[in-house]
C-alpha cells in the first residue's frame, strides 16, 4: 500500500511529461519550415 501511494503520482508525472513532449514534438514536426526558415 505504501510503496504504490509512492509510485503512482510518480505514474501520473511521467505520464504527463510525456504528453506535453508528445505534443511539443508534434508541433515542432508540423511547422519544420517555419523553424528553419522564419
Amino acid at each position: 500500500m505504501f510503496r504504490k501511494s509512492l509510485i503512482m503520482p510518480f505514474g501520473f508525472a511521467m505520464l504527463a511529461v510525456a504528453g506535453l513532449l508528445f505534443q511539443l514534438i508534434a508541433y515542432l514536426l508540423e511547422t519544420p519550415v517555419t523553424l528553419l526558415q522564419p
